[in-house]
């Protein structure tokens, strides 16, 4: 890529974060809502925001290390991206939220607030990550999945479809949560668990094992459901209930 054909280039001015020296961009042409001028955030290096498409990292934000930024992704507010971490399409990450080890955020995902996206977990399709929400471990989250407040996922769970999970809730192992199902209050869900259809599972309760809850079906409580359990239709549960 020639000079020309460069989208930004560095105003001399920088700054030191966490050992890296970091530059602050300014825009040499329009694109996206960017206009020739613009004075953008702080990189490493040009390998962490592409000069293709209509990324961007804006003016308090801050990208390093092996990150990188691409597509029509931005990078807003005092987001902080850095390590392996991939950000592509037309995702967005705001607030003081933070994207590293080599986490990727892809499709139309939000992270925002102060949540924070680590290890090898993946975001994608137009999913909402915020609050002070967790997503680590080889964790995935896609769909239209939404998890806010202080919910954990990580280990190699997956939530998607239109499911949430949210307040101080935590699904992990190789757990699933999806169609339109809820996960909220401290409910854990985890081993090889699944949550789906419009089944809600709160407070303190505890889905585990090869259990699954689907329908209308409701766990709380105290509840415990575990080993091979089935729960569905519009079972309220209370108590421990297991298979086998």
């Amino acid at each position: 890529m020639t000079t020309s054909e460069k989208k930004y280039e560095f105003t001399g001015e920088t700054k030191e974060v966490k050992g890296h020296i970091l530059r602050q961009i300014v825009a040499k042409k329009d694109f996206g809502d960017i206009k020739a001028g613009t004075h953008g955030g702080w990189i490493e290096n040009h390998s962490n925001l592409s000069h293709e498409g209509d990324c961007w990292v804006y003016e308090y934000a801050n990208v390093w290390d092996k990150a990188s930024v691409s597509g029509d992704a931005a990078i807003r507010d005092f987001a902080q991206i850095f390590d392996h971490a991939e950000v592509s399409g037309q995702a967005e990450i705001s607030g003081d939220a933070r994207v590293y080890g080599f986490a990727k955020v892809s499709g139309f995902a939000a992270v925002g607030e102060n949540a924070h996206i680590y290890d090898q977990a993946e975001i994608s399709g137009q999913t909402r990550i915020s609050g002070d929400s967790r997503v680590f471990g080889n964790a995935k989250i896609y769909g239209r999945a939404n998890i806010y407040l202080y919910a954990k996922i990580f280990g190699a769970a997956q939530v998607f479809g239109d499911a949430e999970v949210f307040q101080k809730a935590s699904v992990y192992d190789w757990a699933r949560v999806y169609d339109s199902a809820k996960v909220f209050g401290n409910a854990k869900i985890y081993g090889r668990a699944e949550i789906y259809g419009e089944a809600q599972v709160f407070e303190d309760a505890m889905v585990f094992d090869d259990a699954f809850v689907f329908d209308s079906a409701r766990i709380h409580k105290n509840a415990r459901v575990f080993y091979d359990a089935r729960i569905f239709h519009n079972e309220d549960v209370t108590k421990a209930i297991g298979g086998r």
